[in-house]
């Protein structure tokens, strides 16, 4: 099956291309041509040697905004905060909001929950030096006395 006439990129085209390119990067200077395309190329694995130094986690979350009343005052407000599960439903929304809330505000109602997606990240060094050893096959902290 041959791809349609459109997709196909003429070679008048692919000619254009190179003759842009070729005026460019000026080709009288074929040092400096190569040299910009190694710059790019050892930029690109510095990036990747600094993001493999990196150890990440995504963590997920809900924003739950509720409807409160305060007990002293007898005011209505809204009360945002982010709790660290993901909550679909209300009763769940206001049972993982009880927790965190302070003890004179009181749910009315809740009236948005948004899914949220962080990325967290810290170098191998910064991660070594607050690291507890565990152990693999119970993943519990492992005693430094035995």
């Amino acid at each position: 099956m041959s791809q349609p006439s459109h997709l196909i990129p003429s070679t008048r085209k692919i000619k254009r291309e190179r003759l842009y390119l070729f005026h460019y990067f000026k080709p009288t200077i074929k040092t400096g041509v190569r040299k910009f395309v190694t710059n790019i190329t050892h930029k690109q694995e510095k990036e990747k040697k600094e993001m493999a130094t990196m150890i990440t986690r995504t963590v997920l979350g809900t924003t739950i905004t509720a409807k409160v009343v305060n007990k002293e005052t007898d005011e209505v407000s809204l009360y945002t905060s982010v709790v660290s599960k993901v909550v679909t439903e209300e009763k769940d929304a206001i049972k993982a909001l009880s927790k965190v809330l302070p003890e004179n505000l009181v749910i009315i109602s809740v009236v948005s929950c948004e899914k949220v997606e962080n990325l967290y990240g810290m170098t191998v060094a910064d991660f070594m030096a607050h690291a507890i050893e565990l152990d693999p096959q119970t993943r519990k902290p492992l005693n430094k006395e035995q």
